[in-house]
């Protein structure tokens, strides 16, 4: 297992509901950044009744997932070149 998966496996168990409201900028940017990563996949899991990985709209962790968005280090699919799309 390699230390960005035992990284994301403890942020996991730990942050669901994100009770850390930095921890996309504090904690997974700076990982990213850290370990040199030209391109990574990050997925932070499913957001169902019961549990979350991803702010809402008024959560306390919005601000700061917006800032993490925006940095010029990350890039969403929003963001990405149309490169399926036929001329």
């Amino acid at each position: 297992m390699t230390v960005e998966s035992r990284f994301l496996d403890d942020a996991e168990k730990r942050l669901q509901n994100l009770p850390q409201s930095d921890w996309y900028t504090e904690s997974l940017l700076k990982a990213l950044q850290t370990q040199k990563i030209k391109l990574a996949f990050v997925l932070v899991w499913a957001n169902t009744i019961n549990g979350f990985w991803t702010p809402y709209k008024g959560h306390p962790a919005e601000s700061d997932f917006i800032k993490f968005k925006n940095n010029p280090y990350i890039l969403f699919g929003d963001k990405m070149p149309s490169i399926y799309k036929l001329p």
